[in-house]
């Protein structure tokens, strides 16, 4: 599956003003006129602010919303989180795609299964923790319907291939 993502953490989603982050929405869905499914990235302080955010672009046909968990200076409790990830999906009706790249608040696998089990909306999770053994155990334990993205550089494009004996090469 291609789409286009726009507010995630390498295109520093995480320093727009609300202004800049509809700016920036706005500018990408129109360049992308429907050609492929368009993501709107939230890494923002707190839930109403997610919502706020979403609400802000109009009637925009959003595929999904890549959400990050949030991430005060404390890691909120399991219970919190899935809250969190419930309020957005609720108020919203828009897919949603757990992004799990806050270094002080990464979710385990059970976590995100955990979420993913509790909000129907919440429909799989983009993994870029770096952590490449959390990809397989969710590849392995998700339902067929979860998406399963990951973050990693080392796993985005295949930059090796197994030679005739199984030996790497470039």
């Amino acid at each position: 599956m291609r789409a286009v993502v726009v507010g995630g953490s390498t295109g520093e989603g995480h320093t727009l003003s609300r202004s800049e982050f509809v700016e920036a929405m706005t500018e990408a869905y129109e360049a992308t006129a429907g050609r492929v499914p368009f993501v709107a990235g939230l890494i923002v302080q707190s839930t109403r602010e997610a919502i706020d955010r979403v609400k802000a672009l109009g009637d925009m046909k959003i595929a999904a919303l890549q959400v990050t968990p949030v991430h005060y200076l404390f890691k909120p409790s399991p219970e919190a989180t899935i809250e969190h990830f419930r309020a957005i999906y609720e108020e919203t009706k828009v897919p949603v795609l757990i992004y799990n790249v806050i270094p002080w608040n990464y979710l385990s696998v059970d976590d995100m299964l955990a979420i993913m089990d509790a909000v129907p909306g919440v429909v799989g999770m983009k993994q870029s923790s770096g952590d490449l053994k959390s990809v397989s155990d969710l590849i392995l334990r998700a339902k067929p319907e979860n998406l399963i993205l990951s973050g990693i550089d080392a796993l985005l494009y295949p930059a090796f291939s197994l030679g005739a004996h199984g030996a790497i090469s470039a």
